[in-house]
């Protein structure tokens, strides 16, 4: 499923939880079942610009990001939801 974020960031936001958890461990990856929120097409995942397009991804699925990660389905198991203030792109 291609993700449709309306506009391309490239200035991260490192008091955003996306922004950092991207930014320091080049990627979003679910805790619990290892999936992974995969970069657009024309993003190599070495900038700034890569890390906000895995940020804007995960907040546009659903992703649960704090001090850990989870996709929506491992999220939901453990009743966990996306702050409401991360959810705006």
């Amino acid at each position: 499923m291609r993700s449709q974020i309306s506009k391309r960031r490239d200035i991260l936001d490192l008091n955003d939880p996306f922004d950092a958890f991207a930014y320091l461990f080049s990627g979003i990856f679910c805790e619990n079942c290892g999936s992974m929120v995969q970069l657009d097409e024309g993003f190599d995942g070495a900038d700034d610009a890569s890390c906000c397009n895995l940020a804007d991804k995960a907040k546009a699925h659903g992703w649960y990001v704090n001090k850990d990660a989870f996709c929506p389905k491992c999220a939901k198991e453990k009743g966990l939801k996306s702050n409401p203030s991360h959810l705006a792109t």
